[in-house]
Parts: C-alpha cells; structure tokens; sequence
C-alpha cells in the first residue's frame, strides 16, 4: 500500500561526488531512474515512463540492461492494475517521497516488492527491494489479500465510471467531462460534437479545440474553477 515516506536528510557535504558510480555499482538495492512521458504540457496527463538508468542490483533482479528501450509500461503492463504505475505518477506529480509494498504476480515475476520513489527535477528515482525470501507467510497472506481487494475496488471504480460516462453520452443535451489544468475534453456526448461537425474535440485541451473563445473570459472561468 502507498504511504507517504518521511523527507530525505540532507545528504553530508563531506561526500565525495565521484563515489556515487561506485556507491551504485555496490548497492544491493536496485535503483532504477525514470522520466515521465505521455504528457508533456499537462502533468495530469502522464501515462508511462521511459528507462534512464538501471544500476547492477536493478539489472540483475529484473533482468534487464542498464537502460532498455522499451517503456516501463510496455515491459510490465500489469503496473497499472496492481497501482505500481499510479503510486510512481502520482509521486512524480506531487513531489514528495513515497513508499509501496506490493506482491507483484505477473510479467514474469512472483516477488514482494518494497517500492520507495522520489521526484528529482524531470526525473522519478525509485528504489525497490525484492523480500520475496524474508516475509512470514501469515504476512505474505495479509498482503495478497489487501491488494487483491484494492484491486477489485478499481477494478469496480472503473466500471462505475464506464457506465456514468455511456449514461452522460445518451443525455438529451451537451456534455463534456474536461480532466487537467489544460482542460483536456476527456468525454464529448454526440450533441455537443454536433456543434463542431468539421472539428475533432475529444482529447484536445480546451484552448486548442475551441481558439475562437480567447477574451471572452471563457477559459478564465474554467482556470477559476
């Protein structure tokens, strides 16, 4: 589960700079070092992460090269089911450092995990630990069960949502659902569509998808709210 993780010390000012690679190269916890993608001009639309930088204890517990082409979400598509992904965004996002525990059962592995992560300027450093061999199974038990009810929550959100959205697309009037600070038109019902028949709505961010509003206090009131 996510829990918000207690500030970093500073780090000394004695340590040396240039024992950092050696630091890495011993470390018997994986670090791996990320940059978020999938939405450049609006944090709220972050949806992946590309590989910077594995260091040994990361490329020996996942398998991988110290920085492999593939996105995280490509090589470990079942992160987002089991909140990986979300917990890793949503650190990104806030900025603050976080830590998750999670028995990861899919792509390959069957581990528990202790995940900690930081944001450091346009960069997620993580930190994770593979304890598959240290917990007891009453808490191994505990663990899977707490996250298989997380899981059939959003997996239940997600279904409740699904069907607010086919309901709002069959009212008899205009609709949208708008999601970031750039107001992204996430959902568009046909009616309002039908005010741009020669124009593609969904997706875009308000100010794009509809330029012709600029000074009439149109997007400021969106921003107030």
């Amino acid at each position: 589960m996510p829990t918000a993780a207690a500030a970093p010390a500073t780090p000394p000012a004695l340590f040396p700079a240039e024992a950092l690679p050696a630091l890495l190269a011993v470390s018997l916890t994986g670090i791996v070092v990320f940059r978020p993608v999938g939405g450049p001009s609006d944090p709220a639309a972050l949806a992946d992460l590309a590989y910077v930088y594995l260091n040994p204890a990361a490329q020996r517990l996942l398998q991988l090269p110290e920085c492999p082409a593939e996105s995280f979400l490509t090589l470990y598509p079942h992160t987002r089911e089991t909140g990986i992904l979300a917990f890793y965004l949503d650190t990104f996002r806030a900025g603050t450092p976080g830590r998750y525990d999670v028995n990861y059962q899919h792509d390959g592995l069957d581990n528990f995990f202790h995940l900690a992560a930081q944001r450091s300027g346009e960069l997620l450093v993580v930190s994770f630990a593979d304890n598959a061999d240290h917990r007891p199974d009453a808490v191994a038990a505990t663990l899977r069960a707490s996250q298989a009810r997380e899981q059939a929550a959003r997996a239940e959100a997600e279904t409740r949502r699904a069907h607010l959205h086919e309901v709002l697309l069959q009212l008899p009037t205009q609709v949208t659902i708008h999601r970031g600070p750039a107001h992204v038109f996430e959902l568009v019902s046909p009616r309002y569509q039908q005010l741009f028949p020669d124009r593609r709505i969904q997706g875009r961010p308000l100010r794009e998808a509809l330029p012709e509003l600029a000074g009439q206090q149109y997007f400021e009131l969106f921003d107030e709210v």
